[in-house]
């Protein structure tokens, strides 16, 4: 889908559960065991069943699912549970005065529904509420000064909270606490670095999020991070206005910013791999401060008063505004004159480190002209909002030859939009220019809010852009590149200038002859068949808006007489139903603008409406369980129905389904409905949403036995072992999750065992989707070795020293849950393993007078020579007679 430039606001969804007074089905027999997942709603022992319904009403007004059985198991007496917890040793974790024990690594725990309750507020500050429900407490003690991770992180089946705390009462001192950790899967919990104190005994506080949240059971990791490398501020090197060289390769100490300076909009807010440097400004004056393409790895950058954040943050930033490798810049911060500042450079994980510069510069302001005008809001106001305000789209007026002096700001992952009306008399072509401090764009929009129309401004202090516009209304929005950094009361001020001028132009329409053909990508908006044309941006305003692009085209190809198309596939209505048969059949739907609605009849897992619907007729040739699929085989998110009766949703809704699991591209499989040998059924195929353009594709229909097996290396322990070379893959159907340097979805697992002990490549370069890749040493738990998302393109490629003889595990999967495709993964590693038993010179597997009598021979010459100096002399016959004997 595409997403406007100037979208910020994003929405949450959330579920309420009702119970009932009385849970019927506890103690019924036919309910099934407590212990397992039953399929039933309750289950036998009513006292477990009342206990684990109270906390979870879906397990009796719906099923006893895994997560149902997994809260019997750790609470009811009769699963063997009870109020367990503790799960490292110790008490059983119900009161802070029993307490479990972990120790560092991971520890399996399950915990018990105590009813205990704690409140963080005032002492941490949770994402959402401070409580913590049915709390379990654990012991830890460390054996060394330091800094420790702590997570649940997606290892635990259910809702989670953690803190570490001085002592039972959150107000004896809380050092650290989360709920929902950064990329972490079922809301479970994650505390990135801790620092602790060696010898000295912290309390784990281990919880749920809410009342209702069920307890259970999982895996809690501690780990070691280290206890410095970076150096504070007394090792700080001095930096000086210019260029400075930094390193932070040897450093793994993290500096937590949370609470007092948030550096970006992705990951939490912690500088990994800190390094302190030391500023002294000659003069009192505004300067920048910049690793802004001078690093070749993700940085991280801070301003300190002091030592520590708590002494003052005066500026951070993760990700500078147009900066390659996800470089840093803080494009101003206003220091004083020979006042001792520190600057903190570091990476945006744990895994981002290396070497690059720090340029430290005055900053020089922007000449803002002569404005003629000025915007009526205020900083801080919101009254120009335009499409980021629906439905009312307030904007103010502007018009050629007008500099409009505004203000805008960026702060907390919001930024202000300053939206203007411009109307032309006449095709013009309307040049924009934009004046700041802060770094900022402006760019023409079409009225429908569909997209910028020929691009944004380019350059700083001026950026500039011209667009020739037909005659009519155009907005125009100016707005800051980013959402942090800049609020209202900066030091070098939220002014800009935004200056409008024009030349008359044609402007290109639909029809237009230099628009280019509607059956390709043409590069530009509109296109030269004012029919098609005016079809495909009725449905989709972006090819008119922004750009003719391959999307716009293969509608084309679908629905325009003059690409070939003109609304094929299935009939518009039951009258005309295209027929079906067996095995795969190509389709190319039509526009048709027929919706059906299953609601309340079907559940198509997010709308139950299929737009552009059109039908088809399939009669089996016996009684059976069919499949039907467009997965990965259509062009278009597609919505699939089967139906007893033609358009009649009423008369029975077999099955449906919208996105299919493991399906590229939103497409939809329904895995098995019983049809009955003779009788005709009707497949409903369309779109996803109004806007869903129609598409084409193969429908296939099979006989089935039930949804399809992922692929055989789904699970690290059936990983596929492979060498040197090409190996084809396609992770299609894979289910799984793994957190690396990314979160790596839909994985598929290799080993490799090295042949040497020089570098290793693996590429997943050429690749069909947009790939995650990540290397472990050993062992499916074993140590991260290397992690990539993008390097060529959208896809992966890591290279790692290799050790000769170890095994390798290889996570092969995609940036994204929808992300599902195929490629060749691509391993090299030049040279060879050394010989196991070097004084071995005939092969025979024992070093004996023959193999003596070999290297005699050779004496002075290169026959046989062991340690690689070109020469056999007394030090190889040192190292043959070293090993004298049966090889190991």
């Amino acid at each position: 889908m595409r997403s406007k430039n100037w979208t910020f606001i994003c929405t949450a969804l959330s579920a309420t559960f009702v119970a009932s007074a009385a849970w019927a089905q506890c103690g019924d027999p036919a309910a099934g065991d407590c212990c397992i997942a039953n399929g039933t709603p309750g289950c036998s022992d009513a006292e477990c069943c009342e206990a684990v319904c109270a906390a979870d009403a879906f397990c009796c007004n719906t099923q006893w699912d895994q997560i149902c059985a997994n809260a019997a198991v750790a609470i009811c007496g009769v699963c063997g549970g009870g109020g367990g917890g503790g799960g490292g040793g110790g008490g059983d974790g119900s009161t802070c005065d029993k307490p479990g024990e972990f120790v560092l690594g991971d520890n399996t725990f399950a915990n018990g529904a105590t009813g205990v309750i704690i409140d963080m507020t005032g002492a941490c500050t949770m994402q959402f509420t401070p409580q913590f429900y049915n709390t379990n407490y654990y012991l830890f003690t460390p054996a060394e000064d330091g800094f420790y991770s702590m997570s649940t992180c997606s290892t635990a089946d259910f809702d989670t909270k953690i803190a570490v705390m001085n002592g039972c009462d959150p107000f004896e001192g809380v050092l650290a606490c989360n709920d929902d950790g950064a990329t972490c899967t079922g809301f479970t919990s994650q505390i990135p670095a801790v620092e602790l104190i060696g010898g000295v005994t912290y309390k784990i506080a281990l919880g749920g999020y809410a009342a209702a949240t069920p307890v259970g059971s999982g895996s809690f990791n501690i780990t070691f991070l280290g206890g410095g490398g970076g150096g504070g501020c007394e090792e700080a090197t001095d930096l000086v206005v210019g260029l400075n060289d930094f390193d932070t390769s040897t450093a793994f100490t993290p500096v937590d910013l949370t609470g007092f300076c948030d550096p970006g909009a992705f990951g939490d807010d912690l500088i990994y791999n800190a390094v302190f440097y030391s500023f002294t400004p000659p003069k009192s004056d505004v300067y920048s401060i910049s690793t802004c393409n001078l690093a070749g790895f993700d940085t991280r950058l801070a301003v300190f008063e002091g030592c520590t954040p708590a002494d003052g943050v005066l500026a951070c930033n993760d990700d500078g505004a147009g900066c390659a490798n996800f470089t840093s810049e803080i494009p101003f911060v206003e220091l004083e004159g020979g006042v001792e500042y520190y600057i903190v450079v570091g990476g945006f994980s744990a895994a981002d480190q290396g070497f690059g510069q720090i340029e430290i510069a005055s900053f020089v302001p922007c000449d803002l002209g002569t404005a003629t005008a000025f915007e009526a809001e205020l900083c801080g106001e919101d009254l120009n909002g335009g499409c980021n305000t629906q439905p009312t789209l307030p904007t103010e007026p502007i018009a050629l030859g007008d500099i409009v002096q505004g203000t805008f700001w960026a702060d907390g992952g919001t930024r202000d939009t300053d939206w203007y009306l411009l109307t032309l008399t006449e095709d013009t072509e309307v040049t924009l220019t934009i004046r700041s401090n802060i770094a900022a764009f402006a760019a023409a929009v079409d009225l429908g809010c569909n997209g910028i129309v020929g691009g944004p401004t380019v350059g700083e202090c001026p950026g500039t852009v011209s667009v020739c516009l037909p005659a009519g209304d155009h907005f125009i929005v100016a707005l800051p590149s980013s959402f942090e950094g800049s609020p209202c009361g900066l030091s070098v001020g939220n002014e800009y200038t935004l200056e409008v001028t024009g030349v008359p132009c044609t402007a290109i329409v639909c029809g237009s002859p230099e628009a280019g053909d509607c059956c390709v990508a043409n590069g530009t908006p509109y296109c030269s068949d004012a029919e098609c044309c005016d079809l495909i941006c009725t449905a989709d305003p972006f090819c008119c808006a922004t750009e003719w692009d391959q999307i716009c085209a293969d509608a084309a190809a679908v629905s325009c007489k003059s690409c070939g198309g003109g609304g094929g596939g299935g009939g518009s209505t039951c009258d005309a139903p295209t027929v079906v048969v067996l095995g795969d059949n190509a389709f190319a739907n039509g526009g048709t603008g027929t919706i059906l609605d299953l609601t309340g009849i079907c559940d198509m897992q997010f709308t139950d409406l299929i737009y552009n619907t059109n039908f088809y007729s399939f009669t089996p040739t016996e009684t059976g369980t069919y499949s039907f699929s467009t997965c990965g085989t259509a062009n278009f998110d597609t919505k699939i129905a089967i139906l007893n009766v033609c358009g009649d949703a009423f008369a029975g809704v077999l099955a449906c389904n919208d996105d299919g699991t493991g399906c590229a591209g939103f497409t939809s499989r329904i895995d098995a409905v019983d049809l009955e040998g003779g009788v005709t059924y009707f497949v409903a195929l369309g779109g996803y949403a109004a806007a869903t353009l129609p598409g084409s594709g193969t429908l296939t229909i099979a006989t089935s036995d039930g949804p399809p097996e992922p692929p055989a290396n789904d699970e690290c322990a059936n990983a596929i072992a492979v060498g040197l070379g090409g190996t084809p893959f396609a992770n299609f159907l894979a289910t799984g999750l793994t957190n690396a340097c990314v979160s790596i979805d839909n994985e598929i697992w290799y080993t490799y065992t090295a042949v040497g002990d020089q570098d290793i490549t693996i590429s997943l370069c050429g690749a069909s989707y947009d790939t995650a890749l990540a290397v472990f040493e050993g062992s499916c738990g074993g140590a991260q070795v290397a992690c990539n998302d993008d390097s060529c393109g959208l896809q992966s490629q890591v290279t790692f020293p290799g050790t000769c003889g170890t095994t390798y595990v290889i996570a092969v999967g995609a940036w994204s849950p929808a992300g599902f495709g195929s490629g060749t993964m691509t391993i090299s590693q030049a040279g060879s393993c050394a010989p196991s038993c070097p004084g071995d010179l005939n092969g025979d597997n024992e070093v004996s007078s023959q193999d003596l009598a070999t290297l005699l021979n050779a004496w002075g010459t290169a026959g046989a020579d062991l340690n690689g100096d070109g020469t056999t002399d007394s030090q190889d016959l040192a190292a043959l007679l070293n090993g004298w004997g049966a090889c190991n």
